[in-house]
């Protein structure tokens, strides 16, 4: 995506309309889902009056090619988990982060993951680390706010989605281990682009789903649709 002519968040409004199932979950390319949180979603216990996100673990080693997938997703698991060698790293940042650090959600939230989301729990706010990497709600729902912000960078911007449906009245729930995303080692991409004042950009967000926040905020009504003639933008420019 980023050799244009879209940007991330294009490419996923894009998917987003071109769905066909209850339920949406965005992602990205260098994420992979542990394996308690694909048995989440095949249990299909959602509710669409909520959106989903979950916890983030890096793995440190480069990815390998692999011919076993059920071996090296136990492998990927296994070194993600290993606190030890997050240390000294650029990701020893987000021990600090993990949803299972705060014991209110772990109140309401500990056993969604493994048995469904019945909607009992529910705590204010949300939770947002990294939500870029999992964000799952009801198509409808995406629908309503009009996905994401469609600009032509995503830093700062995808977690904007949340705002949008806590504006809407929308209760948040946050997947706790053994439910994570493993996100693998890469190359970091630096930033050139970023909203200046992303709290201000959630309030504007959860005030009206539908505003236009930037002059390169492509225009709201057109969100997900592709056609050369409204998509020009790369998401990295020099």
């Amino acid at each position: 995506l980023t050799r244009g002519p879209m940007g991330e968040l294009h490419g996923k409004n894009i998917a987003i309309r071109y769905a066909r199932g209850r339920f949406v979950a965005c992602t990205n390319p260098d994420d992979v889902f542990s394996p308690a949180l694909v048995r989440f979603l095949a249990l299909r216990m959602l509710r669409s009056d909520s959106f989903y996100t979950t916890g983030i673990r890096f793995d440190t080693a480069w990815p390998d090619r692999f011919e076993d997938p059920d071996a090296y997703l136990t492998l990927l698991a296994r070194r993600s988990l290993n606190d030890s060698l997050a240390n000294d790293t650029e990701y020893n940042f987000a021990f600090g982060q993990r949803p299972e650090m705060n014991s209110l959600a772990v109140g309401a939230f500990g056993d969604v993951c493994e048995k469904g989301d019945v909607g009992n729990g529910k705590v204010s706010g949300y939770y947002d680390f990294y939500s870029g990497d999992f964000t799952l709600a009801a198509r409808s729902q995406w629908a309503n706010v009009l996905g994401y912000p469609e600009l032509s960078w995503a830093f700062r911007v995808d977690s904007a989605v949340l705002c949008k449906f806590s504006g809407r009245g929308m209760r948040g729930v946050v997947l706790l281990p053994p439910c994570f995303v493993i996100h693998q080692h890469h190359t970091r991409t630096p930033h050139t682009l970023g909203f200046e004042d992303p709290e201000l950009l959630c309030n504007l967000m959860k005030k009206d789903a539908h505003a236009r926040v930037h002059r390169s905020h492509r225009r709201p009504d057109l969100w997900g649709v592709w056609n050369s003639s409204v998509v020009t933008v790369s998401e990295v420019r020099p």
